[in-house]
This record gives C-alpha cells, structure tokens and sequence, in this order.
C-alpha cells in the first residue's frame, strides 16, 4: 500500500481516457498568409476547391489531392479577409473596414473581382442564401444587400441584433451570432425589406458561429461565461484564481444546441464545454454541421468533432490542436493554458477537414468518421420589388451611402460612398448637378477655402475643388497609410493640418497647408479599436487632436510641432462605445457624451468620468429614474449640441449656450443611421447613409 496514495495499492489507479478523444493527425498544410476563414461551394457537385480568405487575397486551392494541396488561383488587391462564403462560383468575402468583395470563382484559375461594397460598419460575419446576402456589421446589426446581380449588389434592409459577429439563414429565418450578448437572435425575414425579430437564445459564451439542421440550433461560444457578467472585471489580472474560473472567466468555450421549431422559444437541449481559454485577438469561433457530426473551431483551443446523434447528449470524438505558441507570442491577459496557433475558419472537404489559420495558412485535418455531405439550407426568399415611401425629411438620395456633405460656393457637396461626390443645389428639391467617380468609396468630406478633402477609404486622401460647375481633383496621398482605408476628415481649424481615421487603429497628421501637395507627417497608433470615425472634431486649446476608440479612453496628441506629434494624455481611461458616447471640441472647452450622461471640460486631463458627468431630465421636474440616456457622437453647431446615433436613427438636441447648464431641447428618430449633420441655408442637413441626405428645419 501506498501513503501517498491515499492508502491505494497504485496498481488500482487506472488512467482516465481524454474527455476530447481521439487526437487527430494533420494530413498536409500550406502556408497562405493571413488565412483566417476557409470555405467550399456547397452547390458544386465535388467538393476538391477549397477558397480561403487571406491577407488582401481570395486564394483558391485545389485539395483533390489531400496529402498534396496546391494553390490553382487568385485574386489580390481585396482587404484584410475575415470570412468567406461562396454559393454557385460567386465567393463573398467580409473584410471588416473594407467592406464586402464579390468575387467571380467559376474560372478557379482565374478569379474576378464582380463588386466592391460599402457596408454600414465593419463586415465581419457573410452568409449566401439564393439572392440575398447577408453581412454581419458589429454593432450595426445585419446588413441583407441584393445580389440576384452581383456585379451591382443593392440595399435591402438593416437590422439590429447585438454585436452581429456572423449570421446564417435557412429559409424564412435568419440567426446571428450576438458576441457580447451572448446570444443568438433569430429574426423572421419572410420580407427581407421587413426584418422582424423572433426571438433569442441565451448562450453561456461570447456568441460567434451558428448552424441550423432540422429545427436544430448549433452555437460555436468562446471568451467568458454568462455569470462574469463583467468582462472586463479582470483585465489588470496577471493571474488566474480558483474565484475567477468560478465566476466563468474564460469557462464560454464550447458547443451549444438549442432546439428552435418554435423560433419564439427556443428550448436549450444541451451544452458541452471545451477547454476554459482567454485570450484576445483572432476570437472568432464556428461549427459546421454533417450528418450526425458537428465540427467545432475553437482558435486557441483548435477543432473538435462532436457525434450530436442525440443532441441532448452530445459528446466529442476527436481533436487537433495547431503548434504551441511561443512564450513571447503571449498577450498580457493571464493564460489559463498553454495557448496553440489558432484554429479560426472550417471547412468540409471530401473526408477531411480544411482548416484555416491566420498564423500558419491552411491544415488537412483527417476526421474520426466518415464525413457526409452537409445538407444545404433552404434558400432565403427574393426580396420585395416595392420599395419602402420615402421619408418626408429626404432631400436626396442615391445608390450609395450618404456619408458626408460640406458646403461649397453655396452648394452642397455629398460623398455618397460606392457612387463618389454629387454636388447639389440647395434650394429644394435637391437637384444634383455634378457628379465625380472617386476610385474607392466616398466616406467623409469636409471643405474649407474652396478646397473638398475627401476620405476614399484604400483609395486614400484626396483634395478636390470646385471650378466652372466641374468637380476637378487636384492631389492625392495614397501610399502614406500602409494599405489601410482612410475613413474619415477632420479640418483641424486654421493650423493647415487635417486629422485622418486610418483603418482600426491609426491615426494619420496630414499637412494640408499646401492643398495641391498634401503630405502625412506621422502615423499614429491609437492603442485600440476604432469603429466607424472616431476622431474628435476640432483642435483643443490650439495643440490637440483626439481619437474615441473603443478603448483605452479619448487618446489625445500634442500636435502643437507637427513634424514631431506626440501622444499627451488619455482621458476617460475605460472601454468606450463609438456609437453611443463621444466628445467633441468647442470654443470654451470640450464636451463628452459617456454613459448616458453630459459632461464639459475645461482642461483634457480632467474631463470627469461617468461618476462625475450630469444627467438631463425632459422638462424641469428632476423625478428620480426619471433621466434622459442621452445617446449618439456629438456634433457643435452655434450654442446647441446634436447628438447622432447610428444604430437607432435617434437625434438629440442640447442647449449648451451655458456650457455648465445643458437644457435638453429636442429628440427625433430619423431613418436611416444619422452620421454626419451640417447647418446651411437655414437648414440643418442630416447624412443618413442608405437613408439618405435629410433637412430639418432649424
């Protein structure tokens, strides 16, 4: 007998069998840069193409030959890939800032770029179905666009469904992964124009990938479970507690079946978990479903196969996980394990599975059991042919999006995304009179001394001008930004310097004084994630400039010697929502909208925080819980404060001619998604993207 066995003859102690089962064996890879989703025609008869999404490439690989796949085509020049779906030699590929890219893929040789498309917010999540395509855009919900013609894809409908990470569609219904709700909605879209929200299913894990078989919801979660209901509880942690792994820290991972024939109660019928994991970057997570199998990516964790014969007893089969990552490879956040190359895209081939990594390309996975063809989902209907009353504030609307308008020479000047700049009359109704191709989409425009600057996303920056009726270009900086798309302008008052939103995370100074040979003096990281625009309108106390990324705070910088900016200070120093909060540069000081709340500074290094910022009340009589949630990017026009908010249309008034004493004036929903508003003519004119230019009266 043994003491330090607890009294136990060790011959009795048996080893237990791995719960994930068989370890599965890689057949073959091949490195394919920056390849972060695989997938296959699931209409084409054989199944030897894979098409994987790289960096700024659609590669096509022929994988007849498991032991042996080889590269058979490709098409350069897109965005950085995040996920690809492809349906009858049609491939759509979401590259986040840069949009939606349709590509031609019946030639595997030689693909072709069929159309390029300006999404509301960044394209994350693609799904395929029939006509329609459907675009997961973060915390702009789903994009449905037209594809019946998909060298000219149209706008059907958004809507809003949580974080949207990634969508799939079957039929009538469509679902979407909600990342940080943790959730999955599922939304009615009979009519595609009429999105109408079913019903969710509650997940306990951040939600990402979905597949649905027979009235079966299959969810791939991943980061932290429903009871850590604060995520960022324990982001200055450089350890892991017994306390945390109990309150669900990094304990989201894993496979969730929900049973959805009523899509308005969907019923859980089971969870299995795999391996508790945190880590941020490449944190995506997908199944797949054939036959009595679901296939599981899991990033860090790798793949998993699932038998879901009985899917209230689910159970693994087998497992691959990728190299261990180097030591130097890890981020700050604490590692529950050791951490592998992740696992971030998966495909079905012809008895093995193709999956894609960022870091290491494309791996042959051999499965523990024979793979049956997934069935096809039933194809989405087409959309409507009636298209919905325009809204009585429409002034003008075109094809593309309205992102942006300035006033020139007493004329409005829009950029109007995929379809370039139109200059308008602004006398009603709003003829345009001028039109101007840009290269790429025109997403912001600001005008100053005659000159139009424009933001053309991977196209650059460029300065236009208005002569003899003409829109004439006359310079452009293109190759200063690292291939990134510039996504946004701003005038920074009289100093001759402009300030660029540069792709997620950078900040571009552009010398301006000489608008004929515009230069970028510095590119400048943010130390976050940017959504949408999110630099700061105006230049405080004449030296500086500002980002509102999602975090780490309002990051601001000395530009005072713009040949030498340097970061000066971070206000705010917590997670910010780029839709919903925001700042904004006055004469007197600096205003910020955060959570809910208004609030005015004279210095940046001391704009309060929510503890510290007011509430506004609608009316004079201050009833407790009776607050308005002030919400949207702020905009200073004269003495009033407009606040835009892109998800809900809504547009908030304020009064700040005492910039201590904020009077709540006016609130109003407008259609579309209000970015941009401008006064001119005795009108105020409201961007509203697909919804348009629209004018209200002051």
């Amino acid at each position: 007998m043994s003491t330090l066995e607890g009294g136990r003859d060790h011959r009795q102690v048996y080893p237990v069998a791995n719960p994930f089962g068989a370890r599965l064996q890689e057949r073959a890879r091949l490195s394919l840069e920056g390849a972060t989703d695989v997938a296959v025609d699931a209409a084409a008869v054989a199944r030897d193409l894979a098409y994987v999404a790289g960096k700024g490439t659609l590669f096509v690989v022929d994988v007849s030959r498991p032991d042996r796949p080889a590269v058979v085509g490709q098409l350069q020049g897109l965005g950085q890939g995040r996920q690809v779906e492809v349906q009858h030699g049609i491939a759509a590929l979401t590259t986040r800032p840069d949009g939606l890219f349709i590509c031609d893929v019946t030639d595997p040789e030689h693909p072709s770029l069929l159309s390029h498309y300006d999404t509301v917010e960044l394209a994350t999540g693609v799904c395929l179905s029939g006509d329609l395509c459907m675009i997961a855009c973060r915390h702009m919900g789903v994009e449905i666009i037209d594809v019946s013609d998909p060298a000219r894809p149209a706008h059907v409908s958004n809507v809003l469904a949580g974080e949207a990470q990634s969508v799939f569609v079957n039929g009538n219904t469509m679902y979407v992964g909600a990342w940080m709700q943790r959730e999955v909605h599922i939304i009615d879209i009979t009519d595609p124009a009429m999105p109408r929200v079913l019903g969710a299913c509650l997940l306990d894990g951040f939600g990402d990938g979905i597949c649905v078989r027979d009235g079966l919801c299959y969810a791939a979660t991943g980061h932290h479970a429903r009871g850590l209901a604060n995520r960022r509880k324990y982001l200055d942690y450089d350890f892991v507690t017994a306390q945390m792994l109990q309150e669900g820290y990094g304990g989201g991972h894993g496979l969730e079946i929900f049973d959805v024939t009523d899509p308005e109660r969907p019923r859980l019928l089971s969870r299995l978990k795999t391996p508790p994991l945190f880590m941020t970057g490449n944190d995506m997570w997908g199944v797949v479903v054939a036959g009595d199998h679901a296939y599981l990516t899991d990033t860090y964790n790798g793949v998993f196969v699932v038998n879901v014969a009985h899917p209230q007893g689910p159970y693994f089969e087998g497992y691959h996980r990728l190299d261990v990552l180097r030591d130097e490879a890890y981020h700050h956040e604490p590692s529950i394990q050791q951490l592998c190359q992740p696992a971030t895209g998966l495909a079905l081939g012809a008895g093995h599975m193709l999956m894609a990594s960022p870091q290491t390309g494309l791996h042959i996975i051999e499965t523990p059991v024979a793979i049956e063809r997934p069935e096809p989902p039933q194809v989405a209907p087409r959309p409507s042919t009636i298209s919905a009353p325009a809204p009585p504030e429409l002034a003008f609307r075109s094809d593309g999006q309205v992102h942006g308008v300035a006033v020139v020479d007493e004329r409005l000047v829009v950029a109007a995304g995929t379809h370039g700049l139109y200059v308008l009359e602004s006398a009603l109704p709003c003829e345009a009179v001028v039109h101007a191709a840009t290269d790429d989409f025109a997403l912001d425009i600001k005008a100053a001394d005659g000159y139009i600057y424009v933001a053309e996303a991977r196209a650059g920056f460029s300065v236009w001008r208005l002569v003899s009726g003409e829109l004439h270009r006359v310079a452009r900086c293109r190759d200063a930004f690292g291939g990134e798309a510039v996504r946004q302008v701003v005038l920074l008052r009289d100093s001759g310097l402009a300030a660029l939103h540069v792709g997620t995370n950078h900040l571009a100074l552009m010398d301006i004084s000489t608008p004929e040979a515009p230069r970028c003096l510095d590119l400048l990281p943010v130390g976050g994630m940017m959504y949408y625009k999110s630099v700061v309108e105006g230049l405080f106390d004449d030296r500086y400039m500002a980002a509102f990324p999602l975090s780490p705070g309002i990051v601001w910088f000395d530009v005072l010697d713009a040949t030498h900016p340097s970061r000066a200070a971070v206000s705010i120093s917590q997670q910010l929502c780029t839709i919903e909060e925001g700042a904004v540069v006055g004469k007197g000081g600096i205003f910020t909208i955060l959570r809910g709340k208004y609030a005015f500074s004279q210095r940046i290094d001391d704009i309060p925080d929510e503890r510290g910022a007011m509430a506004l009340w609608d009316g004079d009589v201050h009833t407790p819980g009776g607050e308005v949630y002030l919400s949207g990017r702020p905009t200073l026009i004269d003495d009033s404060l407009y606040l835009l908010n892109r998800q809900t249309g809504q547009v908030t008034v304020i009064d700040v001619s005492e910039p201590e004493r904020p009077i709540l004036r006016h609130r109003l929903t407008l259609s579309g998604h209000p970015e941009r508003i401008v006064r001119h003519a005795m009108m105020l004119w409201v961007c509203c993207g697909h919804g348009g230019l629209q004018r209200l009266a002051l």
